[in-house]
């Protein structure tokens, strides 16, 4: 900020604050504007805010003091003359028009409140004002005139028109000069109702005076005189809402600025009931030493800034967790950023990929991955996500390569991820019999799985009452491999397919009716041609397996016992093999269709979790990507801070 003053045609000074973007190239030209103050303020108020602001939006700003107000020359001071007002914005627009970083064809204005009205007149009259913004405008002309609500009568002007000239004699002969009503100082008889609204709200009055020459009562801006102490605690208050932070107290508030940015920094001390506490346990313990350095944690940001908050903690000894650092009311254990700021940057992570997350929370991708870990660390340790469970969906997912898997577990009923380990064997999956417990593993009713020996012995052995549940994709997977299979041995030996046809061969095999196109419909019609050949009754046997999921569950064992004699009596190679594959699963698919139960759950989560991989580039660890997993699909995504 750089303070400058310049004359216009009446010969009076304005003192304004010119505000240059951080990176300005100045050998370029760029877009301005002058912001004018409400009436009976200066710049250093509301005008310097959104000058500020305007300035990190790459603007060059000018924020100046009207003629007799501030700093700026004009008597009497604090005089109230529009048509004067109106020459100091285009007076501001001839000192941005001489900057030689200044666009002189895109220069705007900006006026707040009473300066609304100025900055339109301006513009009326100054074609070079190429763009007009109001804050909280108001007709001051029509105000005068008519009152609040058109309150004040003909007659009722025509006095004050009377006093004002009679007022005139007296100041030309020398007599005290009188201003003109505004907020009152204190209340009267005769006070109306907004006047004592206005003195009755302590958040009317100035919590700071940047000009001592605008310190006056009869503009009325509430720059009135109250209890210092009151003021404080008031914005102490406001300050503590806005944070979102209970049992603490504002200590000190600072503003510092570092290679990053500005940022704000608010020092709070705990209050005495949560002093002294394991964060772990929240039990109460003996003192162990107090570090010389405040701690300092990452908050949400407030008006565009970093915020941080600050305060003296102390080290305690704990009898179950040792030495550990006091607990604080507004942050997770071990934590150097804020359990609101964990719980929006841990609902981004959920919803956004990587590289949105990490710019707008200006944090590194491997603190987001802490943010998360600690997240669901707290959610987890909340709640039981094994309780109630009934019917679960087991598989594995490869999420590196080199054949790195998870075992992940699905609860059927509410689709929800409620554990995952890394390994795709017996002991892993073992491990999440250990965790559930044998009576709640007897309260389990049905288990759905692929073909996985390790999971079917392993529940044989640990939950002998479930229904297992053959998986109805994988055994149509099963079938269509094994036709595919056929489809590669016979191809050489088929007669009447054009090498056009013998590219849609596959697919016209495979695919189900509804979803051919003209061309594989075309070649599926020469396959049932030849109702002897192999692949014609290959294909048969597919669609007859479809049907036994499809149709009537009451006569399900009936069609897959018919099937699976057909398909031993088929002599095809593929299918054979395929109908004793048949026979070892068929209680479990018929528990499958009889249940109505599938995998598409296990599969859906295992769709997100390729997701998760793709869109976070790739995890170092499968502790990452299982905290990303039970965050965005085990339920343990907070809610948005405050909401």
């Amino acid at each position: 900020m750089e303070k400058v003053t310049f004359k216009y045609q009446y010969q009076i000074e304005v003192a304004g604050n010119l505000f240059v973007p951080r990176n300005l190239d100045r050998n370029t030209k760029n877009a301005a504007m002058v912001v004018g103050h409400p009436m009976g303020a200066v710049k250093e108020q509301s005008a310097n805010l959104y000058a500020t602001k305007m300035a990190e939006q790459g603007f060059v700003t000018l924020s100046l003091d009207l003629s007799f107000w501030g700093e700026s020359a004009g008597e009497p001071r604090n005089a109230v003359a529009p048509d004067i007002y109106t020459e100091d914005f285009s007076a501001g627009v001839d000192f941005l028009r001489t900057q030689s970083f200044v666009d002189t064809e895109r220069i705007g204005a900006l006026g707040i409140c009473g300066s609304g009205s100025f900055v339109i007149s301006a513009a009326k009259i100054d074609p070079r004002i190429k763009a007009v913004a109001t804050v909280s405008m108001y007709d001051m002309g029509g105000a005068t005139r008519n009152g609040l609500g058109h309150s004040v009568t003909p007659d009722q002007r025509k006095a004050a028109l009377a006093r004002a000239a009679a007022q005139r004699d007296v100041e030309f002969t020398g007599g005290p000069t009188e201003y003109t009503g505004g907020t009152p100082e204190q209340l009267t008889d005769q006070s109306s109702p907004i006047e004592r609204e206005w003195l009755s709200d302590p958040l009317m009055s100035d919590l700071r005076e940047p000009d001592r020459r605008n310190a006056v009562p009869h503009i009325g801006f509430g720059l009135r005189r109250q209890d210092l102490r009151e003021k404080a605690l008031r914005a102490a208050r406001i300050l503590q809402k806005l944070l979102g932070i209970d049992r603490a107290r504002i200590i000190d508030v600072a503003f510092t600025d570092d290679e990053r940015g500005p940022a704000i920094v608010v020092t709070l001390e705990p209050h005495a009931s949560v002093r002294s506490r394991c964060p772990h346990c929240e039990q109460r313990c003996p003192g162990y030493d107090r570090p010389n350095r405040p701690r300092q944690w990452r908050h949400l940001d407030m008006g565009g800034m970093r915020c941080f908050v600050r305060a003296s903690v102390s080290r305690i000894r704990c009898p179950d967790h040792g030495v550990v650092t006091e607990m604080v009311p507004w942050a997770r254990p071990a934590a150097n950023m804020t359990r609101a700021f964990d719980d929006n940057v841990a609902w981004l992570a959920a919803h956004s990929p990587a590289t949105s997350v990490c710019e707008y929370a200006r944090v590194a991708w491997r603190s987001v991955t802490r943010i998360v870990t600690r997240v669901v660390g707290d959610a987890v340790g909340r709640t039981d996500r094994l309780q109630g469970l009934r019917r679960l969906g087991i598989d594995e997912i490869a999420y590196r390569k080199g054949h790195r898997y998870l075992t992940v577990v699905v609860d059927h009923d509410t689709g929800r991820l409620v554990w995952a380990a890394e390994g795709h064997n017996e002991s892993t999956l073992n491990r999440f019999f250990d965790e559930l417990g044998e009576e709640r593993t007897a309260r389990l009713t049905h288990i759905s799985a692929d073909a996985a020996k390790w999971i079917a012995s392993t529940v044989r052995s640990r939950a002998p009452q479930v229904k297992r549940c053959m998986d109805p994709f994988h055994v149509i997977q099963w079938m269509t491999r094994a036709l595919d299979r056929l489809r590669s041995r016979v191809l050489s030996r088929l007669w009447g397919f054009t090498d056009r046809d013998r590219r849609h061969l596959r697919w016209a095999l495979l695919k189900n009716v509804e979803n051919l196109n003209p061309a594989q419909i075309s070649v599926r019609a020469k396959i049932l041609e030849d109702r002897n050949s192999e692949l014609c009754r290959g294909y048969v046997m597919k669609e007859q397996l479809q049907h036994v999921y499809s149709g009537s569950k009451k006569r399900a064992s009936a069609r897959l016992r018919a099937w699976r004699q057909m398909a031993q009596d088929s002599r095809i190679p593929e299918l054979v093999g395929l109908a004793k594959s048949i026979a070892r699963y068929r209680r479990e698919i018929l528990n499958a269709i009889e249940y109505d139960l599938s995998n598409a759950r296990v599969e859906a989560n295992n769709t997100h979790l390729r997701s998760l991989t793709k869109r976070s580039y790739g995890f170092r660890s499968p502790e990452a990507l299982i905290a990303m997993a039970t965050l965005t699909r085990g339920g343990a995504c907070p809610a948005l801070p405050q909401r």
